[in-house]
């Protein structure tokens, strides 16, 4: 097998293991994915399947146990009401509710306060307006304080002491005051003036009256008149006192009220003690039956839950559907995995294998290519030369049949690369089918005498000087001018027109290969050589020109027709070549004003 083609069948394979190693890794990645989301989703129809679960059995303990939550809300309602109750009767309960509700307290204090004005109106009446305000007046100049313990007798000595002093109080008493009042309202200055007759009887009867008075009147007046005021003394005592009384009352109104207060305080104490010993022994009954209710209701629970089945209902008929989903997808990637990691195992063998054979077949193209003791016997150019053999991995270098540009670092990787082709083309070709030349002004080609051959000395030249290298060119151009008539006017090229030959047993023309080393201006100006390097592809004429790198920066236009002239531009470096294009050369390793240093190769 042919090691261009193994070396395909090596990539294919390598191509096929690394796709089925992308797809194992892709299939992989998904089979962890949907483990990892059937995980969760694992975990999450758990979670949804206690929230159902216990939705479920919350409705069905609600269920078993409404008639016994209905019994403990009904004497929670009981208990709220009692409350409220009790707060609004402990609310009416207030001292002046029981002053202004309470027919004795209430009829007790408008019994003082109409004690007290009856008082006033009977000593008004007795005394008269003017004797009561003056001395009144003359009673308010001090205050009567009585103390709180005293108020009690007191008042009730203030109403039977006005009971007992004004009883009779509605008929004249001939007090003073309504003596005289009489006595000015029935005689008036106008009477008298109005009848001169009526006023001197009214003297005559005065004296008449004086001297009956004194001596018949006198002596049983003057005794009536001690007795009357025996009377009057006793009677303007007691009205003293009343009028004492009453001025006492007065001061003390205020703390006759706080008295009645403080009693009504008492009362609304000793009611509100009863209102909340009969609250609290309601309570007590209430909160009895609320924790029977309640014993009964968590045993209805306890029971509810024993009792309590939940199958999963929707949701775990749901599951079980979207489990046998899972399990099938994920017994089918797990099939796919097993496949692929068998196919990526065979596919390892048969990379093993192939590059085995690779290796061998590489560990043979030394001896193909490279065999110094083999005799070529081809007349038709192969392109394809073996460049590199290292690590069992050949490079070849494809030459282009047309001449070629060689920029380089080292002239040691042109030494070897001129050895490398020489070599191979003696190997390969027959030694009537190709000449080599070599044009070493610098070196004098001192690296190339061994392929020089005393019996095959036209197979191998090599020119040192300008007068070689000018009549070498001088020939090569008379080959070109021969060739040109001969190959070009029957075929395309050499390939072509040796092909046909052979086919007919007839002699073909052999190939050169001129290896132009570091030329100089002069070799570049050359018409002849010009001609042989732009044209000599076709005719089997191939010039190498070698020029070192930071010499073609300067070699200015001789540099721009060598890249441009030539078939391919290629790069040698450390022991490597790369092909560049023929503008990149042009463009960026050419001096000229608007480049002043060469590029990193």
């Amino acid at each position: 097998m042919d090691y261009n083609e193994c070396k395909k069948e090596l990539d294919a394979t390598r191509r096929e293991h690394s796709r089925l190693q992308n797809e194992l890794r892709s299939v992989t990645a998904e089979l962890e994915m949907i483990t990892s989301e059937s995980a969760k989703e694992e975990a999450r129809y758990k979670i949804q399947l206690k929230e159902a679960k216990d939705i479920e059995l919350q409705r069905h303990v609600e269920h078993c146990c409404k008639v016994y939550r209905d019994a403990v809300a009904s004497v929670d309602r009981k208990i709220d009401s009692l409350g409220k109750q009790h707060e609004e009767n402990l609310s009416k309960i207030t001292a002046e509710s029981i002053i202004s509700t309470e027919s004795s307290d209430r009829e007790y204090y408008q019994e003082i306060k109409g004690t007290l004005e009856e008082l006033a109106e009977n000593l008004l009446k007795t005394l008269g307006l003017r004797f009561k305000d003056e001395l009144m007046s003359q009673l308010g100049t001090q205050k009567i304080t009585l103390k709180p313990e005293d108020l009690p007798s007191f008042i009730a000595y203030f109403t039977s002491l006005n009971a007992e002093l004004f009883k009779n109080a509605d008929k004249n008493d001939h007090s003073i005051s309504d003596l005289l009042k009489q006595t000015t309202n029935g005689i008036t200055l106008e009477r008298l003036k109005e009848n001169p007759i009526n006023l001197i009887l009214a003297f005559l009867l005065l004296a008449i009256g004086s001297v009956v008075f004194a001596e018949i009147v006198l002596p049983f007046y003057v005794i009536a008149l001690m007795v009357s005021l025996i009377f009057n003394l006793r009677k303007h005592y007691k009205l003293y006192k009343a009028i004492l009384v009453m001025k006492a009352v007065q001061d003390n109104i205020a703390a006759i009220e706080d008295m009645l207060l403080k009693q009504a305080e008492k009362k609304a104490k000793a009611r509100r003690e009863r209102e909340d010993r009969l609250y609290n022994k309601c309570l007590r009954e209430y909160l009895d039956e609320k924790d029977s209710a309640t014993a009964r209701m968590h045993s209805a629970e306890e029971k509810a839950k024993e009792s309590f089945v939940f199958h999963g209902g929707n949701l775990a008929t749901a599951r079980k559907a979207d489990l046998a989903s899972l399990q099938n997808k994920l017994y089918r990637l797990k099939q796919q995995k097993e496949r692929l990691e068998f196919d990526i195992q065979r596919m390892l063998k048969r990379s093993i294998e192939q590059e085995k054979t690779l290796a061998r077949i590489a560990g043979d193209i030394p001896k193909e290519y490279l065999n110094p003791e083999k005799v070529g016997s081809d007349f038709i150019f192969n392109p394809k030369f073996i460049f590199d053999v290292e690590h069992n991995n050949p490079e070849f270098f494809m030459h282009p049949e047309a001449s070629c540009l060689f920029i380089y670092k080292d002239f040691d990787d042109v030494v070897s690369f001129v050895k490398l082709i020489n070599l191979q083309l003696r190997v390969r070709f027959s030694p009537s089918a190709f000449t080599s030349d070599v044009y070493d002004r610098k070196y004098g080609g001192i690296a190339f005498q061994p392929f020089i051959a005393d019996s095959y000395k036209h197979l191998f030249q090599i020119h040192v000087n300008s007068e070689e290298f000018t009549q070498a060119f001088k020939d090569v151009d008379e080959l070109i001018t021969k060739r040109t008539r001969l190959i070009l006017s029957s075929s395309d090229d050499i390939k072509s027109y040796n092909s046909l030959m052979l086919s007919s047993e007839s002699v073909p023309e052999s190939y050169m290969f001129s290896f132009l080393l570091d030329p100089e201006q002069s070799d570049v100006q050359n018409e002849s050589f010009l001609r042989a390097y732009r044209v000599g592809g076709k005719l089997g004429v191939f010039f190498h020109v070698f020029v070192q790198k930071d010499v073609f920066f300067e070699f200015g236009d001789s540099a721009r027709t060598l890249a441009n002239e030539a078939g391919k531009c290629f790069i040698l470096q450390n022991g490597k070549y790369n092909q560049r294009a023929k503008n990149y050369v042009m463009e960026t390793m050419i001096k000229d004003n608007n480049r002043t240093s060469l590029p990193t190769l």
